[in-house]
């Protein structure tokens, strides 16, 4: 309704950028912009940016990609003094494909300290190619430095094959006690059959 009121000022879109929860309406807002207001989209405040990228809509998350990707002001390298890191590691977890793609590269480059804790939350909640990347990242690591809750909570997915084996370089049967055997090995089959191979090639008796 009234489409030459949009017209006017890019201000009423970019406020409904930040409030619309409807996916069409986020479109038309960025359509809008894109059309009718190009000027104002070369000058957004990261602020602004990180309003967005925390909002849960995969068309504002591509939105605020490509106004990174288009900005040289917004490179990559300046996000973390511009207050925008984190904002963009969420994106690995985005529904957008284009703003889960943007985020692996910017981890890979600019956030090399990614905490054990949020790579494994990666493997069990990201897209494929986004656990496929958290797991490179933990499989760098020793068994000791990933720690056993770590590699019992990894056994056996499938985006960390690797995890078998630096549970029996690092720890024997015995640093598992009898309620985290049951926990772990109720998960299903595999797990079970995990547990049973391990400790069968060390040779120890399972926990009663």
């Amino acid at each position: 309704a009234f489409p030459a009121a949009w017209k006017i000022s890019p201000a009423p879109l970019l406020r409904l950028l930040e409030v619309a929860h409807n996916d069409l309406v986020c479109d038309f807002a960025i359509r809008s912009l894109r059309a009718d207001h190009p000027l104002a989209l070369r000058a957004v405040e990261p602020a602004w940016l990180a309003r967005l990228g925390r909002r849960p809509i995969a068309a504002i998350h591509a939105f605020v990609v490509s106004l990174l990707r288009e900005s040289p002001e917004l490179h990559q390298s300046k996000l973390k003094q511009l207050g925008l890191h984190d904002v963009v590691l969420a994106f690995l977890l985005s529904p957008s494909s284009e703003a889960r793609a943007y985020a692996l590269e910017y981890a890979a480059s600019h956030a090399s300290d990614m905490p054990v804790e949020a790579l494994v939350e990666l493997i069990e909640k990201g897209a494929a190619e986004v656990a496929k990347f958290a797991a490179s990242r933990l499989e760098g690591l020793s068994g000791a430095q990933l720690g056993l809750p770590v590699l019992l909570r990894l056994l056996r997915h499938s985006a960390a094959p690797w995890v078998e084996a630096k549970l029996a370089q690092s720890f024997s049967p015995k640093d598992i006690d009898a309620a985290t055997f049951v926990e772990t090995a109720t998960r299903g089959a595999n797990h079970f059959g995990a547990l049973i191979k391990f400790w069968n090639d060390k040779q120890a008796a399972i926990p009663a």
